[in-house]
């Protein structure tokens, strides 16, 4: 997987790890609020799935570092997301990237990365 960058900089060095980190914080206090979604995360230990994202993310934005997470299909086998509760969760994400301000165009093409990752994570 490449990360996302822009012509100039990545979106990682545009808006930094604290920006990456609020936004997953946030994204993740919509899903668990959430009646759909947060059944996919009982019984996780959500700090710890958190700072995964965090990192994940961060990679795909463009942050210089390696990321050794687990494969994405293979983490999302067992789990049965369905095509509508992915892009619920693509939602969420998107409004916590406006809440703290993503730019109009970083936030389509993040979130059009995202939705290219569909594949390995819809498994029903």
């Amino acid at each position: 997987m490449q990360p996302l960058r822009n012509v100039t900089t990545s979106l990682y060095d545009k808006y930094g790890v604290q920006v990456i980190t609020a936004v997953v914080n946030d994204c993740y206090n919509r899903i668990l609020s959430d009646a759909e979604l947060s059944k996919y995360f009982e019984g996780v230990d959500m700090n710890v799935l958190r700072k995964h994202q965090t990192l994940f993310l961060s990679h795909l934005l463009g942050s210089k570092r390696t990321y050794n997470g687990a494969n994405l299909k293979a983490a999302h086998t067992n789990l049965n997301v369905s095509g509508g509760h992915f892009e619920l969760f693509v939602h969420h994400l998107d409004e916590s990237c406006k809440y703290f301000n993503l730019d109009i165009e970083d936030r389509a093409m993040f979130i059009s990365y995202i939705r290219t990752l569909k594949y390995f994570i819809v498994n029903q």
